[in-house]
């Protein structure tokens, strides 16, 4: 009896450890607010579906995303709201994208998706499937007028912008800049065949 007692403490022991290297696990490689992954674990995945897509020579798709006039909403409305914004575009991306798909937030108002698998053309398509999502979703908020939100969406390809695919973010970042400066709530996919990404220094 007192042989069961023992086993059943270090079962229970060893599922309460289970559980908390699960919850440490989480805390991470995912972002507090939104619940995607964060920053350094998306960079993780990156590097892990390049070398996949490099050795299995299959496509792979990378969006940047960015919150258009994200400071004058949290100036207008106040920091809560603000995070509000932000988990409302997180799972408006994730629900209009597909299951396999990795997304992340990569810092402030950013977000980067990767499309597995995804031609140029699929990618740009994902990209405008999620635009129109958020610019289709509103904000709801109590009291008041529901908020309208909008992203900018940089996109690219590998290998049709690339032949590394670790730069794929770089380049989506650069079709996002070209987004912005083109009147924003669109979607740019710059034609950059075979762009050779160069990290810059310190990177």
């Amino acid at each position: 009896e007192e042989l069961e007692k023992t086993n059943a403490d270090l079962r229970r022991t060893h599922a309460e450890l289970e559980a908390a290297n699960e919850r440490l696990h989480a805390l991470a490689t995912t972002d507090g607010l939104t619940g995607l992954l964060n920053h350094r674990r998306l960079q993780e995945r990156l590097a892990e579906e390049a070398r996949r897509s490099t050795r299995q020579g299959i496509s792979l798709g990378g969006l940047m995303v960015d919150i258009d006039f994200f400071k004058s909403l949290n100036d207008k409305y106040g920091h809560s709201t603000g995070d509000r914004v932000l988990q409302h575009v997180a799972k408006v991306i994730r629900d209009s994208l597909r299951d396999i798909d990795i997304i992340g937030r990569y810092g402030g108002e950013e977000f980067a998706v990767l499309l597995l698998e995804a031609s140029k053309q699929e990618t740009i398509e994902a990209g405008e499937r999620l635009r129109e999502a958020v610019a289709g979703t509103p904000l709801a908020s109590r009291g008041s007028p529901p908020i309208g939100v909008t992203v900018s969406v940089g996109a690219a390809a590998y290998p049709h912008d690339t032949g590394d695919p670790t730069g794929l973010l770089a380049i989506a970042d650069i079709a996002l800049y070209a987004a912005k400066r083109n009147g924003r709530n669109r979607v740019e996919g710059l034609s950059l065949h075979r762009f050779e990404y160069r990290p810059a220094a310190g990177e």
